[in-house]
């Protein structure tokens, strides 16, 4: 697999790829999507090509590109990119609402990351030993019904939770970490097959006698 390098700036051709260009005129790359694999072309003198080779190139499939280079700013764009597109073709959409069905939350496409948090504020919230959301982009979620907010601190970030006036139910919230983001409590899809979490953070406060079987997942204190 080709090294991940550091790029300047990242600009959108007319062809519709990703070019990821470097410091300089003399390198860059190009991110292509085909299908479910992604083409990764490294070109000019940058790192890490070869001595005297004008291009490297690497084909992944599309999970495995977007798990090795999301953390990477560079290529944020293009993952995020890839991702809409993913979303938009893959038709998903689900339904989450209150115990008394008023306020629902229709999401499109996959989530961008669902994630376990064992704060003491999200088991307040919850009334449960962790909290389980998943996020997606605004854009993909659509609001039914009426609701009302709490706003709580988590350390030094401000959480708005949205409720049903009438049962009281949880059904989504936003964070200041997260802007143009929205998390929607899994539960309320009341989907066993719901993807299962990516990531499992605070674990500090976690609750000694719960144990994962998640392949994959991320644990942050």
């Amino acid at each position: 697999m080709t090294t991940p390098i550091s790029f300047a700036q990242v600009t959108r051709t007319a062809t519709g790829q990703w070019s990821l260009w470097g410091p300089n005129s003399g390198g860059g790359a190009s991110v292509y999507l085909c299908g479910d694999v992604v083409h990764l072309v490294v070109y000019g003198d940058e790192s890490p090509l070869p001595l005297g080779a004008e291009h490297v190139s690497t084909s992944l499939p599309v999970d495995v590109y977007l798990k090795t280079y999301a953390a990477l700013p560079q290529h944020a764009r293009a993952v995020a990119d890839i991702q809409t597109r993913l979303a938009a073709a893959s038709g998903v959409e689900r339904t989450a609402h209150c115990a008394c069905g008023q306020l629902r939350a229709l999401t499109h496409g996959e989530p961008k990351v669902v994630s376990m948090c064992h704060c003491l504020e999200c088991q307040r919230r919850s009334g449960s030993p962790f909290g389980l959301g998943a996020w997606f982009e605004k854009t993909a979620v659509d609001i039914q019904g009426e609701h009302r907010t709490f706003t709580r601190m988590v350390e030094d970030r401000r959480v708005i939770n949205h409720f049903c006036p009438n049962c009281g139910g949880p059904v989504f919230w936003e964070a200041d970490g997260r802007p143009g983001w929205v998390a929607v409590a899994v539960g309320m899809f009341a989907d066993p097959k719901f993807p299962a979490p990516q990531r499992s953070v605070y674990e500090d406060r976690k609750h000694a006698w719960l144990q994962f079987n998640v392949d994959n997942m991320e644990h942050i204190p």
